[in-house]
């Protein structure tokens, strides 16, 4: 028994170093940023990073709020790293998240589908999704969805709560060096 506690203590103890070396990785690549595309380098760190710490993750992107008007940037992690501008779709249920500065985890579409999204996110992506979390940050949202049902833990959405700050210091980043442009 004991040593059971034991391992599971040193299992604990490896996953907090784990995060500790994500953060620092992500916060290296925030401080390496110089340009306003150097954000790519940021973005594919971040998604290395969800599957280093074993997230079950079908998609992952981020949607940038241009402005107050609603023009939605989106980026998905992991392609070839362009910027889609969003002008229909789920980008009044984007804006509506961002705003409460709440994370919004959808844990199951199939079962329940509070923002009527389950079909249109099967066509977008050709499968069907099953769980989607946005987590705001100061400049939009950081998404990710999965095929699988109950797809991310309560640790794991407190986990993205905290990466989502860090990539918000990265586009804080960003406006400063338009700033000083």
């Amino acid at each position: 028994q004991e040593l059971a506690e034991l391992l599971v203590d040193g299992f604990r103890r490896l996953r907090e170093l784990q995060v500790i070396d994500v953060r620092l990785r992500l916060r290296e690549e925030v401080w390496r940023m110089r340009r306003k595309d150097d954000i790519v380098r940021l973005l594919a760190t971040l998604r290395q990073s969800f599957s280093e710490l074993g997230f079950r993750f079908t998609e992952c992107g981020i949607n940038v709020v241009m402005d107050s008007e609603g023009e939605v940037l989106v980026h998905h992690m992991g392609e070839d790293g362009t910027w889609t501008k969003m002008t229909e779709g789920p980008l009044p249920l984007i804006l509506k998240i961002w705003r409460s500065e709440q994370p919004a985890y959808r844990r199951d579409l199939a079962t329940e589908d509070p923002f009527d999204e389950y079909e249109a996110l099967a066509d977008y992506y050709g499968q069907a999704i099953r769980s989607v979390i946005d987590v705001p940050f100061s400049h939009g949202t950081l998404a990710l969805n999965s095929t699988e049902p109950g797809a991310f833990s309560d640790d794991q959405v407190e986990l993205l709560q905290e990466l989502a700050e860090v990539l918000e210091e990265g586009f804080r980043r960003l406006d400063d060096l338009q700033a000083l442009e």
